[in-house]
């Protein structure tokens, strides 16, 4: 028998269990082999660790000496968002900043940055539903941050930094 826990999410666990002939059960998930009806959709791993790689239906099965069990699955990749917006500097001068660095710092947004084009232009995308932090910085102006929450669109940010005054 294939169990799961729920599908949702990028990668999810089954576990497989034997029925023994004197009616106990035996978990072999780590010993079955397992296989997907369709790996544009679903694979799973040796230890039965599903990753979702398209929408739509699969069947994934698992045998154990000889005994096969399955779990038919309705899988979807999960809903990606982006954020965008112009980074400009601080009145009088209020121009676009190219150059800037602006990164998601949380773990689905990897800390990977992106520069900020000659308009001042950004965009981060592959955002999950949820909250995330961003920063803005460059050479030259105090560090920007804002905490974003992702709910079921994408986003508009409009940053402007503040020049460092020297003392």
């Amino acid at each position: 028998m294939v169990t799961n826990s729920g599908t949702s999410g990028a990668s999810f666990q089954l576990a497989a269990m034997a029925q023994l002939s004197d009616g106990s059960a035996l978990d072999v998930t780590k010993v079955a082999a397992w296989d997907s009806s369709d790996t544009t959709r679903a694979s799973v791993s040796t230890s039965g660790l599903v990753t979702v790689t398209g929408d739509g239906d699969v069947d994934v099965h698992a045998v154990y000496r000889g005994v096969s069990g399955s779990s038919h699955l309705t899988v979807a990749l999960p809903k990606t968002y982006t954020a965008s917006g112009i980074v400009e500097g601080m009145s009088p001068q209020g121009r676009a900043i190219a150059g800037a660095q602006v990164r998601v710092l949380d773990a689905a947004g990897g800390g990977v940055a992106t520069v900020t084009s000659i308009n001042g232009a950004f965009t981060t995308s592959a955002l999950a539903i949820g909250r995330h932090l961003v920063e803005v910085s460059k050479a030259g102006f105090e560090i920007w941050e804002i905490e974003i929450a992702i709910v079921d669109r994408d986003l508009d940010i409009s940053v402007t930094l503040v020049p460092i005054v020297a003392e």
